[in-house]
């Protein structure tokens, strides 16, 4: 059978650097019958890029899904094809109903994989992040105390609505992201070039971050 499989984040839990990995891997993928369409040009530069889920979401807003172009430019040709990018975490419930009966109509098995973080990892992550990005020089506690909701719970309720994902614990595999990404999906790790060990998107050190602050 087909698959196609989703990866879909979510955030601060090693997209960038999985997706840079999937890139660079695009011929190995190829040769074990996996489509990967890379669609950022800094994925096989180790930057900071957003998958290849883009141009998905663009297709799946059409008002006719244009099901030949998609299938030419993730499979490839293959029986399987991989979809990579955290807009997938919480996409629109329409475009994914599309996504699913096409798959039904196609015979294709849709598997989707995201990694998850221990909630003060996670948060604590983040909010060196908003330093980083948006120059946001509040304290750790104050920005904890205005966040409504944890980013990772909606993504797992959202997805069981959807479709059954496969869940990893991403503190538990974060030093072989590669090797558990393969498990769950059944890509043979060993056929594959390792993953860089290059930070692809880090995080502020708390050194950072301080010296970041005490300039405000």
């Amino acid at each position: 059978m087909r698959q196609l499989i989703l990866h879909i984040g979510p955030g601060k839990s090693g997209s960038s650097a999985l997706q840079s990995w999937l890139a660079l891997n695009q011929d190995a993928l190829a040769r074990l019958g996996y489509g990967y369409h890379v669609s950022h040009p800094g994925a096989r530069a180790l930057r900071i890029n957003a998958g290849n889920a883009g141009p998905l979401r663009e297709l799946l807003r059409k008002p006719t899904f244009p099901a030949a172009e998609f299938e030419t430019r993730y499979f490839r040709g293959f029986d399987h094809a991989i979809v990579s990018g955290e807009q997938l975490q919480l996409m629109d419930e329409t475009e994914a109903r599309v996504l699913l009966d096409w798959a039904v109509r196609a015979g294709v098995e849709v598997t989707a994989i995201g990694f998850l973080r221990n909630a003060y990892d996670y948060l604590y992550s983040t909010w060196l992040q908003t330093i980083k990005r948006r120059n946001q020089l509040k304290p750790f506690a104050e920005f904890v105390e205005r966040l409504s909701r944890f980013r990772h719970l909606d993504v797992v309720d959202h997805w069981e609505a959807l479709a059954p994902a496969r869940w990893v614990h991403y503190d538990t595999e974060r030093d072989r992201l590669a090797e558990a990404f393969c498990a769950r999906t059944g890509l043979d790790a060993a056929a594959l070039a390792p993953m860089s060990r290059q930070r692809v998107n880090r995080s502020l050190t708390m050194e950072e971050a301080a010296v970041l602050q005490a300039l405000v």
